[in-house]
């Protein structure tokens, strides 16, 4: 099975529904390299867009399987599923790519249906590689030829004991029954995430010119400082900063720097919960509060007692709220949550996320989400009446924005 990390216990997430772990991790990296399709016969590559080849030579050492799946983003930048023969145990598979990439690997029998379960994530590279495997051991499989393998094999060992220490503690915590032993294995978590999480920096320091690094980073800046991710995304050579990923990371970065306090918001048009029109320039000459959220986020929901309270306290001196949801694929489920929660009083829309465009590395300008920058849910924007951002909150900590709130309405 592929190793997805859970990155909750190495970026503790205790105020905020970090979107990597729902919608980069769930979505984009079960994309790439968990959905392996078989396509009918052995697909050639070569009339792709050009690229830089690769050969990856196969021994199946031990059970015997009638092909070899492979996944991967080709040349022109679209995601494969190709289906290989083996034949007296051996395989070769040849393709296409820009550089180093995530693939992933599986076998199967002719009678047997494909299994995203087991498949094994690889990151491959231009050139020739070797690989040594038993279909039903597919973790212990042994990759060479690919110092990005290696590179990410290193990255692992590193954070490995950590994620086992913290595994350990959440199945002990799970069969005490004992509240204060509980609580007392609990407190223990934070030192191996903190640890993992400065094992996992300088990793990314000290290896500015790996893919991995880029790789990684992709998944756990929503967790990290926004000064850090800068950090390590500047250090990155220029071929990484414009492949999919990097140009997906400053992109992010570029958002982020143009939704600070002091800003102009960036207008967006869409269509509220009722299929009215709706845009954030309608409310020109009123402050206006968005909220990011989702009604999959626990502190998203705890937080609307407190805009419930907001709004009926400033809505008769000129605030709006609009509540901006990370639900694009759980419409029903966001239906329910705005008359569950009581927040139908204000205008709500949805995020605008589309999977199909993210997969492809293509611009969405309905992505409301992504034009602000959003690393985690909840975040909040409260904007002046000339569309100047005052203030950002990100997770449960509302100060900035309670504050400004008081000085803008002098109460």
């Amino acid at each position: 099975m592929l190793k997805i990390r859970c990155i909750q216990l190495v970026f503790r997430a205790d105020v905020a529904c970090y979107l990597t772990s729902k919608l980069k991790i769930n979505d984009m990296k079960k994309v790439i390299t968990t959905v392996i399709m078989l396509s009918a016969g052995c697909l050639s590559l070569f009339a792709q867009k050009p690229g830089k080849n690769f050969k990856l030579e196969g021994d199946l050492t031990a059970v015997h399987k009638d092909s070899v799946l492979l996944s991967y983003r080709n040349a022109g930048g679209e995601y494969v599923h190709t289906s290989w023969p083996v034949q007296q145990g051996k395989f070769s598979i040849t393709g296409s790519i820009d550089g180093p990439e995530s693939a992933a690997i599986g076998f199967k029998d002719k009678d047997e249906k494909s299994d995203a379960n087991k498949q094994e994530e690889i990151f491959i590279e231009p050139g020739l590689m070797a690989i040594k495997v038993d279909p039903n051991k597919l973790s212990d499989l042994v990759l060479t030829g690919s110092q990005t393998q290696k590179d990410d094999e290193t990255y692992e060992a590193l954070i490995r004991p950590y994620d086992d220490a913290v595994k350990a503690l959440v199945d002990s915590g799970k069969l005490e029954k004992d509240p204060v032993k509980k609580a007392a294995l609990k407190a223990k978590i934070p030192l191996y995430e903190d640890k993992a999480k400065t094992a996992t920096y300088d990793f990314f320091i000290g290896h500015p010119d790996s893919y991995i690094t880029e790789y990684w980073l992709q998944m756990y800046e929503p967790m990290m400082n926004i000064d850090s991710v800068k950090m390590v995304y500047n250090a990155l050579p220029q071929w990484l900063k414009q492949n999919y990923i990097g140009k997906y990371i400053g992109d992010k970065l570029q958002a982020i720097d143009a939704t600070a306090p002091g800003k102009t918001a960036s207008d967006f048009k869409t269509t509220d919960v009722n299929g009215n029109p709706v845009a954030l320039s309608d409310f020109k000459g009123k402050y206006v509060l968005l909220d990011f959220w989702a009604s999959w986020c626990v502190p998203c929901r705890q937080s609307h007692s407190h805009l419930r309270a907001v709004y009926n306290k400033y809505h008769s001196q000129g605030l709006e709220i609009i509540g901006v949801a990370d639900d694009d694929t759980r419409i029903p489920q966001w239906k329910e949550a705005i008359v569950k929660d009581s927040i139908g009083i204000w205008h709500h829309v949805l995020g605008g996320s589309n999977m199909d465009k993210t997969i492809k590395g293509e611009k969405n300008a309905k992505d409301i989400m992504a034009r602000y920058g959003i690393q985690a849910l909840p975040t909040k924007f409260l904007i002046d009446p000339n569309g100047v951002i005052l203030a950002k909150a990100i997770g449960d900590d509302l100060k900035d924005v309670d504050e400004a709130l008081i000085k803008a309405f002098k109460n």
